[in-house]
């Protein structure tokens, strides 16, 4: 619930609320003046709730959210107690319920800052534990360094430091372009979206203005235009959770070239003392000990402030926010004589019951990262105690997590009960129920990681030699007859995107059905590009589209900067992946007499639990494939029939095309 959705359905409820006080103050036969005056009272009230929660969604800043939302909350507590008619009942109810999600979401946005936060302290902590275990182990080499071996070891060191710091500069490079061009697009988005609040409030007025009977005419308009905005918003949604994925990528690379600069520091350091007086390593490596013992120390200590965070702020941060959609639930079910209001509570309702399921699965993510964090610290050896010592903190992490999960399982169950009871022949309903279900089926299944320490350490992917030897067993196509044809096929793809992309569904092979799964749900919505990447080419020549992607950034500019390129490691053949989401060295295998590219390194990064929700989420990626075909249908029209008649134009239309797109919500929620 955002602070401009709240204003619309405010005035959603008003406008339907004065059309029902106008007939309550009509003079009825066999009306009693108490039985008026109830009504009367209750519209005042309405009213003057409307516009303290109005006042009270302005002008929400990071510094006042959380009096903002306490506000809101007490108002949606007193808004619930309004009486009058049933009609006036179920609009105070509506009104109250949301009240009580705008609350909630500025709480959810709270806990969302401090899990990013979290997020960068964990990545920060696993460096600093990989660094103190990396001194420690230099601190016992040192101890019984003789000098011709050790010097030699030293300079691979650096060298290998100096090689991660180039990788990990062209990385952070790579990374820096998408995640601006990210930012400027939800605050243009933003902008359009304010822009279609204030057609909608227009709009709403001039209902109020008309009349119940000429009035619905704009109550339409006014719904359209809603509808326009929740598909901006979703978006929108989409870019921030791709900044969500981006920028903690960035953080975990910034931090992991702080460490190799450190490893440069250190093996120049130990190397001149090497190069001066070897009776100085006895004294360096005490110090080495120190410092290892030191950031130990430092690391612990970080530890344990993130832990009291998580249990105690962002433990808290959760309930208060769950508290509130479940009281947004409650008033949105209050129900009333008229349809309209039926419908807006059911949404209502919808809504804060997908907000709380969703809230649960974050809070059972954060659980998981924190289990990783510890398990990375347990298997580091004796510096953080070992398995002993972080055993009794895993075991209370795992209890509140498989705690969490229960209570997710069950808020999705209430979810897709109130599913249930809506029109199952609407296509989204279908489809939003088909995507609670297979997000309920994964949960039951594989959504709990059994170790992932690499999805918090901050590191790169393993490198192609040490997958080389696993075999392709789960290949997402068939294959091709020779090495040559497979490599021809990736390099000779050049900028041509569908080239690309039917080689990868040739010749993609995984080590895990989870891993093709994840690729297969992948390449799904770029399906839905098919139609206009084929118009474009047509129209202004093969890799234009290529072009016109790279110029819109973002998700689309990394699909049009991909390329591979044959290299052979240690006389083994790899096909080397570049993209704005950088590189990769793929394995060719050989399986059942096919080659295949062994594709694992791409997704080693991803979290298990995210891992197992890949076919849990082909259902919504199979519907934003159409969404997108149906999205730039007009501009391959325009392409066709030449009403584009430059490049230049191809991008902005895609644009634009894009702004209007909207999978109705996280999980495909009914459009009203």
């Amino acid at each position: 619930m955002t602070q401009r959705r709240f204003f619309r359905s405010i005035a959603s409820v008003n406008g339907q609320l004065l059309a029902v006080s106008m007939l309550a103050l009509l003079p009825l036969a066999g009306c009693g003046d108490n039985d008026v005056e109830a009504k009367v009272t209750a519209t005042n009230e309405i009213v003057e709730q409307t516009r303290a929660g109005t006042k009270a969604a302005e002008g929400i800043t990071v510094d006042n959210r959380d009096e903002r939302a306490t506000s809101l909350e007490g108002l949606a507590s007193k808004t619930a107690q309004i009486g009058g008619t049933n009609d006036q009942k179920a609009a105070a109810g509506i009104l109250a319920a949301e009240m009580a999600a705008t609350a909630g979401s500025l709480l959810t946005a709270e806990l969302r800052d401090l899990e990013i936060k979290a997020s960068k302290e964990r990545g920060l902590i696993a460096a600093a534990a990989d660094a103190a275990a990396t001194l420690e182990a230099v601190a016992e080499a040192d101890a019984k360094l003789s000098l011709g071996a050790d010097r030699e070891f030293l300079k691979r060191a650096r060298e290998g430091a100096e090689g991660s710091l180039k990788t990990l500069q062209s990385k952070i490079k790579e990374l820096e372009t998408p995640i601006g061009d990210l930012r400027k697009n939800v605050e243009s988005r933003r902008a359009k979206l304010v822009e279609l609040q204030q057609k909608a409030d227009a709009l709403r007025r001039q209902a109020n203005d008309a009349g119940a009977s000429a009035g619905f005419q704009y109550v339409e308009q006014s719904a359209d235009v809603k509808m326009n905005a929740a598909q901006l918003r979703a978006t929108i949604a989409g870019d921030e959770l791709n900044l969500f994925e981006l920028e903690p990528e960035l953080n975990r690379a910034n931090v992991a070239l702080t460490g190799a600069q450190s490893v440069v520091s250190a093996a120049d350091t130990a190397t001149q003392a090497l190069e001066n007086f070897s009776t100085e390593l006895t004294t360096n490596a005490k110090k080495l000990t120190e410092a290892a013992e030191s950031l130990r120390a430092a690391t612990q200590t970080a530890l344990d402030a993130l832990n009291a965070e998580v249990d105690g702020p962002m433990a808290e941060t959760f309930d208060k926010a769950s508290a509130l959609f479940e009281m947004a639930a409650r008033n949105a079910s209050r129900g009333g004589a008229g349809r309209e209001f039926a419908e807006a509570g059911a949404q209502a309702k919808l809504d804060a019951e997908a907000n709380l399921a969703t809230l649960g699965a974050n809070r059972v993510s954060t659980l998981n990262a924190q289990i990783a964090l510890l398990e990375q610290l347990a298997a580091s050896g004796s510096l953080f105690g070992g398995e002993a010592k972080q055993k009794p903190a895993i075991e209370a992490l795992t209890t509140k997590r498989d705690e969490a999960l229960t209570q997710t399982k069950e808020r999705f169950a209430a979810l897709l009960e109130t599913l249930n009871g809506m029109d199952a022949e609407k296509t989204s309903v279908a489809r939003m129920k088909t995507s609670v279900e297979s997000m309920i089926a994964a949960l039951e299944g594989k959504a709990l990681p059994s170790s992932s320490a690499a999805t918090t350490s901050g590191a790169t992917a393993p490198t192609a030699g040490a997958s080389a030897s696993t075999a392709a067993v789960n290949p997402v196509g068939a294959g091709f007859a020779t090495q040559q044809e497979l490599v021809d096929a990736y390099v000779g793809s050049g900028p041509d995107i569908l080239k690309s992309l039917k080689a990868a569904r040739t010749g993609f092979a995984f080590s895990s059905p989870e891993y093709a799964a994840l690729f297969t749900t992948s390449v799904t919505v770029v399906d839905g590009l098919v139609p206009i990447i084929t118009a474009i080419d047509a129209k202004f020549g093969p890799g234009s589209a290529t072009t016109a992607f790279a110029q819109m950034g973002g998700n689309m500019a990394d699909a049009a900067s991909e390329k591979y390129e044959f290299v052979e490691r240690n006389g083994k053949p790899f096909l080397k992946a570049t993209s704005m989401k950088g590189t990769f060295d793929l394995p060719i295998v050989n399986s059942n007499g096919r080659f295949y590219v062994q594709g694992d390194p791409m997704f080693a990064s991803v979290p298990p639990d995210q891992l197992a929700m890949a076919q849990a989420m082909a259902p919504m990626m199979s519907a934003m494939r159409d969404q997108m075909k149906t999205a730039f249908a007009p501009v391959v029209q325009a392409i066709e029939s030449g009403q584009i008649t430059s490049l230049d134009e191809v991008g902005p239309a895609m644009q634009k095309a894009l702004g209007a797109l909207g999978a109705g919500g996280a999980f495909g929620q009914p459009r009203k």
